[in-house]
C-alpha cells in the first residue's frame, strides 16, 4: 500500500501561509507602514531613509504641483497611506480633502523650514513680502540646505511611525546628510565655474536653487503660480532682453510654450530643458541628487558657449 502523510492538508496550509509571509515581507509597507509621498524629489529623500525598511508610493500627480488630478489607483492608495509626505494645503489644494485627518507630515508646517516669498512679477527678480501662506513659492525641494534641515524631522516621523525600525532611520538620515553636503559642495564649485552670461527662464521655479547658489535671471516670463502674461509684462520682457544680452532661455517643457518660442527666436537665444520635478528620472533612494545636478547640468548647457 502506497503510504500517504496523514497532514497533508496541514502541511499544505503551512506551504500557503508561508507564502503569504514571504510575499507580505517583501511588499513596500511590511515594515514601515504605507508611506505616500506628492513630489518625486521629496520622494527621493524618503526612499534613501527608507532603505532597508521599506519603499515609499509615489502619487502619480499631474504635472502641476499647484493642483493635483489623481487616478483612482493613486486615490486608494492615498486613502490607506499610513503616512502621507507632502507640501503642504497652501500648495497643494486638491490633496487638502483627501489627506483630511490622515497622518502626514507637511512641509509647510515643520519648524525652521522656510518658504521664499513669490516674486514680486514675472518681468523682475525682486520679491516682495508675503501676506499668506499662498504668497510663498512651492519649490522648496530645490534648496539643498533646506531639504539637509528636513532630514532630522523626516526621519524622526518615520521612526515614530515604525519605532522598530528607529537606529536604520537615523543611521539612514546620517549617511544621507553627508551626501547632500557632498551634493552641496559639487553644486557650488559647479556654479562657480559658470561662465559669466544672463539668463531667462520660462517659469519662475528655481529661486530657491539661485538664491542657493548665488544666481540671479535676467527675466522671468511666468511668474510661480502660471499666470497670464500681459502686454505690459512682455514689453518689460523685451526691454531687459535689449539691455541685458541674455543667452539662454531655460524651460520645463519640450516643445517649449509658444510664447517661450517665439520670445527665444526673436531675441535669438537658445533654449535649455531643465526638469525641476524630476520628471524624466527614474524612481530610488538617489533620485534627489540626480535632480539637483540636473539643474547643474541645465546651467552648465545654457551659459556654456
Amino acid at each position: 500500500m502506497k503510504w500517504k502523510p496523514k497532514n497533508c492538508c496541514s502541511l499544505g496550509r503551512l506551504i500557503a501561509l508561508g507564502a503569504f509571509l514571504g510575499i507580505a515581507a517583501c511588499s513596500p509597507e511590511a515594515d514601515g507602514g504605507k508611506v505616500v509621498v506628492t513630489v518625486r524629489p521629496l520622494y527621493g529623500l524618503t526612499a534613501a531613509l527608507m532603505e532597508g525598511v521599506g519603499t515609499p508610493h509615489l502619487l502619480e500627480t499631474s504635472d502641476d504641483v499647484h493642483q493635483a488630478i489623481l487616478r483612482p489607483s493613486d486615490a486608494r492608495e492615498l486613502a490607506s497611506a499610513d503616512l502621507v509626505i507632502w507640501l503642504g494645503p497652501e500648495f497643494e489644494p486638491g490633496l487638502a480633502k483627501r489627506i483630511g485627518s490622515q497622518s502626514s507630515l507637511a512641509l509647510s508646517d515643520q519648524p525652521g523650514i522656510s518658504f521664499l516669498p513669490v516674486r514680486q512679477k514675472a518681468g523682475e527678480a525682486g520679491e516682495l513680502p508675503a501676506t499668506s501662506e499662498s504668497d510663498h513659492d512651492p519649490h522648496i525641494w530645490l534648496s539643498v540646505e533646506r531639504m539637509r534641515l528636513l532630514l532630522p524631522l523626516l526621519a524622526g516621523r518615520l521612526a515614530k511611525q515604525d519605532p522598530v525600525h528607529a537606529a536604520l532611520y537615523e543611521s539612514n538620515h546620517r549617511a544621507l546628510d553627508a551626501r547632500l553636503a557632498e551634493l552641496q559642495q559639487n553644486l557650488s564649485e559647479r556654479v562657480r565655474q559658470l561662465p559669466q552670461g544672463a539668463y531667462i527662464v520660462h517659469h519662475d521655479a528655481y529661486q530657491y536653487f539661485e538664491k542657493d547658489f548665488g544666481l540671479t535671471p535676467l527675466a522671468i516670463i511666468e511668474g510661480s503660480e502660471h499666470l497670464p502674461v500681459s502686454a505690459r509684462h512682455l514689453a518689460e520682457i523685451y526691454h531687459l532682453i535689449e539691455v541685458g544680452d541674455p543667452v539662454c532661455l531655460i524651460v520645463e517643457n519640450q516643445p517649449p510654450g509658444k510664447l517661450a518660442q517665439k520670445i527665444a527666436d526673436e531675441a535669438g537665444l537658445h533654449i535649455v530643458v531643465a526638469d525641476p520635478l524630476a520628471r524624466a528620472l527614474p524612481l530610488g533612494p538617489d533620485l534627489y541628487q540626480s535632480a539637483l545636478s540636473g539643474m547643474a547640468t541645465a546651467l552648465e548647457s545654457c551659459l556654456t558657449p
